[in-house]
């Protein structure tokens, strides 16, 4: 019997040996409610983890002398970006651009028998979709004659609108300086200023095209069009629309629109033409895209930012993707404790409850609405004028509509 009781609990235990390598319940770290709370306007943290637990990453990789690659396009200042609101959830990322409209204006007629020439070799080469030859044009004929480079702009987003390998053509080709170089030489040109915006920003698809937008100096002409034609609602819609392109995912083209004072003078044209749907939610989405760099947030503040994204919201409360575009811009300068004072002085709090109450049934409004009541309510100043504006009832609301969205 001794025997017998010995070698089953000798067999028990051996059996029993290889469960002990997995992690019970009593095994794992507490997980306390603070690992898992963030901020609504930085990225969630995550909670720690048993060595047993924890992947190894994978292996940089290295070029053949065995350094790092170097990155591909100029690395921003030390400072990071801070995120408005973090994006790990689809409901997070702002609802898509409106399609771009066709160019709707007329073209100047050439005078003399030179551009009368070259208008026809600019036809010629758009038939041909000769890329080469149109970027030669632009920049020969196109510096002489506003008609024959509003030709040439046109023949450009004909022939590479909807064609990535043309793009890439302009781009092999320089077309970048030649643009700037165009605009710069008819900046009175309203024509040529839309024509090249839109040319800009059908080129700024990619990270590397938005560094040498920047780096030709592509920014200053687009605010240089904006300031001289800031009573042309077109080149208004474009000059927004290039500004958040080319910052969208670059912090160095961010930190230069600010210096440059882009927030003010698109504060100002939004002002300019705030029954414009398209210049209002273009100009929210600029806001939005700039919050992104931590070192604007003042500044936005103190340009105008805040009152220009209640203004939008105010006057096109009906439009969801206004009042989402303006929701997250708001969210983003609300980020800097500096701000938040100064919100419910210019209607912020107010603002934002009006389009959550237009827009109940839209999943981004209220998301974007209850984080921006959430950030606000952490100052303890605000907490008391966010439930007299129905920041509460907001949310409630939201909660109620949205049973079933867990990021709400």
């Amino acid at each position: 019997l001794v025997e017998s009781s010995s070698s089953s609990s000798s067999s028990s235990s051996h059996q029993a040996q290889p469960a002990a390598h997995a992690p019970h319940a009593q095994d794992l770290p507490a997980q306390r409610p603070s690992d898992f709370m963030h901020a609504p306007h930085q990225a969630p943290r995550t909670p720690t983890m048993n060595p047993q637990q924890q992947q190894p990453g994978p292996t940089p990789m290295k070029d053949p002398e065995g350094q790092a690659p170097a990155p591909s396009a100029p690395t921003p200042p030390n400072e990071q970006p801070q995120q408005p609101f973090s994006r790990h959830s689809s409901a997070a990322v702002v609802t898509p651009i409106r399609p771009q409209r066709p160019y709707g204006g007329v073209l100047s007629a050439p005078e003399g028998a030179e551009d009368v020439a070259a208008v026809n070799e600019v036809d010629k080469g758009l038939l041909r979709c000769d890329v080469r030859r149109l970027v030669e044009l632009l920049a020969q004929s196109g510096m002489q004659s506003a008609a024959v480079a509003q030709a040439a702009l046109r023949a450009w987003e004909l022939v590479a609108r909807e064609d990535e390998e043309k793009r890439c053509l302009l781009v092999s080709n320089d077309a970048v300086t030649v643009l700037v170089a165009a605009m710069q030489v008819h900046v009175a040109d309203r024509a040529v200023q839309e024509l090249g915006l839109r040319a800009v920003l059908m080129l700024a698809d990619n990270i590397e095209n938005q560094v040498r937008i920047g780096h030709a100096e592509g920014i200053t002409a687009a605010l240089t069009a904006m300031e001289r034609h800031l009573a042309d609602r077109g080149v208004v819609e474009q000059a927004c629309r290039v500004l958040c392109g080319v910052s969208l995912s670059n912090a160095w083209n961010k930190m230069n629109i600010g210096k440059l004072g882009g927030i003010a003078l698109v504060s100002r044209a939004m002002a300019e033409h705030l029954s414009d749907r398209e210049v209002q939610e273009q100009g929210c989405r600029f806001l939005c895209s700039l919050a992104y760099y931590w070192k604007n947030l003042p500044q936005l503040n103190e340009e105008g930012g805040v009152r220009a994204a209640v203004a939008a919201i105010s006057a096109h409360v009906e439009d969801a993707k206004i009042g989402e575009c303006a929701c997250a811009a708001l969210l983003g300068i609300a980020g800097h404790p500096a701000n938040r004072p100064g919100f419910a002085a210019d209607g912020g709090i107010s603002a934002v409850v009006a389009s959550m109450a237009a827009h109940m049934q839209n999943v981004g409004v209220q998301e974007k609405g209850c984080r921006l009541v959430w950030v606000l309510a952490e100052d303890a100043e605000i907490q008391e004028l966010v439930g007299h504006f129905g920041g509460i009832m907001a949310v409630v609301g939201a909660m109620y509509h949205h049973r079933q969205a867990w990021e709400l």
